[in-house]
């Protein structure tokens, strides 16, 4: 069986403070895969595992499981949690037949979000062939700007054409893109967004996500937020420049640092940079400590095998979606990976001894069983597809000792699962209910079947 944990995040946070669950609570009478194999009873005090037993207990808040599987929480190590949240808050357009459609959803819209995030309202997916100019919204937003994105366009409303400077409602081509015209989320837009689609995460038998925010965002979650979160976070910051690395490693922060429910990750490289550059901040970051994220390309991957011959510092640095040809060179400095796809010959992977962990692509939540169930189809065992989820998430983040295996003294993060994943069809496991997850010991979600 393979092996499953979870991970722990680190932040500029000076307290250690966390809102856990004391009570003892024991869960019985299920499949409980722990680290030593099927068991019968799993105990949680204080956020952790007490034990893993097959004896008979007594004492504490008893759960039967009638029967139900229990396994680590899973971790999303791609989920783009801000964006994705985001885009949540844009009106989508797609069903909308008429103007006068449009015009309504537009209406509804306004009146339901008085306050829109960025103080933008923001639509999508306009069908082709339905006409609307400025005059259309601003018949029904007409203080607050206003965009409607269509295939390759976007229409503004008056308000947002006098902040755009522009004489034309509708915008083309590549500079119809969201991220270019609207400004940059605040930080009261970011703490918005966690407390709101937070509790989704969950549902889906997440209990923890890896996010990329950007360097000035580095204190952004408050005690308040993260001592309520019902996840973990893990935080990997994405860098332009050699400057910005610089200015953030001055600060004195590194992978790992923070608190025990928001720490920080790795340093994200990205690969639409000068080679020189790329190449400089791979490196700069790799020696002060910080853990590396790069999208799969030659410069990245040779700058890391070169760093790790010269140095011998392994910090387990992460290619994204790396192809098959490269298994063999990522063995061998000892780095890992991540997955957003499942066209990866992973069966390949495993028998070269690559760790790998597994995630939603960019700003599309995928629920883990859906990419589980799909990684079996591509012919991996049930307990090779999990690790990517659990025991691979762990390692690659570096808190392998605490998460991703249910054994005692780990930090209770488990999710118990309606139906037993080792025991089904590969296209049935993306069907299987979440009946509840746990975070740190406390209730992150719970579907009523249970408790």
């Amino acid at each position: 069986m393979s092996r499953v944990f979870y991970i722990s995040l680190n932040f500029n946070f000076r307290r250690n403070r966390i809102i856990i669950q004391t009570e003892k609570i024991i869960l019985t009478n299920g499949r409980i895969y722990s680290s030593d194999g099927l068991a019968d009873n799993l105990i949680i005090e204080n956020g952790r595992i007490k034990a893993v037993s097959s004896d008979e207990i007594s004492g504490g808040k008893i759960v039967d499981l009638h029967g139900r599987t229990v396994l680590p929480g899973f971790c999303d190590c791609n989920l783009d949690f801000v964006n994705w949240a985001a885009e949540q808050e844009i009106l989508n357009l797609s069903s909308c037949q008429t103007l006068s459609d449009i015009t309504s959803a537009l209406a509804s819209y306004s009146r339901i979000n008085p306050k829109p995030l960025r103080n933008w309202y923001i639509a999508k997916n306009l069908p082709d062939g339905i006409e609307i100019n400025h005059d259309d919204i601003d018949n029904i937003i007409s203080e607050i700007p206003c965009l409607i994105f269509g295939n390759g366009f976007a229409i503004l409303n008056t308000q947002a054409m006098i902040l755009l400077n522009s004489n034309e409602d509708m915008l083309e081509n590549e500079n119809a893109n969201i991220n270019k015209i609207l400004p940059k989320l605040s930080h009261d837009d970011i703490i918005y967004l966690v407390k709101t689609y937070s509790n989704k995460l969950p549902s889906l038998g997440i209990s923890e996500i890896w996010i990329n925010i950007d360097p000035e965002h580095s204190e952004i979650f408050s005690d308040e937020i993260y001592d309520s979160l019902p996840f973990r976070l893990r935080c990997n910051f994405k860098f332009t420049s050699s400057d910005a690395l610089e200015e953030f490693l001055s600060s004195g922060l590194r992978t790992g640092d923070g608190h025990p429910k928001c720490r920080i990750g790795a340093a994200i490289i990205p690969d639409n940079i000068d080679p020189y550059e790329q190449k400089n901040m791979i490196y700069m970051a790799h020696m002060s400590g910080l853990q590396v994220i790069c999208d799969f390309n030659k410069t990245c991957l040779n700058v890391i095998e070169r760093v790790n011959r010269k140095t011998h510092k392994r910090s387990r640095d992460l290619i994204k979606d790396p192809e098959l040809n490269v298994y063999e060179r990522l063995k061998v400095p000892g780095s890992g990976g991540i997955i957003t796809r499942n066209d990866k010959n992973l069966k390949s992977a495993f028998q070269k001894g690559i760790v790998f962990c597994a995630g939603s692509p960019e700003n599309k939540l995928i629920p883990p069983l859906k990419n589980i169930s799909d990684f079996m189809k591509e012919n991996l065992s049930p307990g090779g597809a999990l690790s990517f989820y659990t025991w691979g998430a762990a390692w690659n983040g570096k808190t392998e000792h605490r998460r991703g295996e249910i054994s005692q003294g780990n930090d209770a993060d488990i999710v118990i699962l309606e139906r037993d994943p080792f025991l089904i069809r590969a296209e049935e496991v993306s069907t299987i209910d979440i009946a509840m997850t746990f975070c740190a010991g406390n209730v992150a979600y719970n579907s009523g079947a249970l408790m």
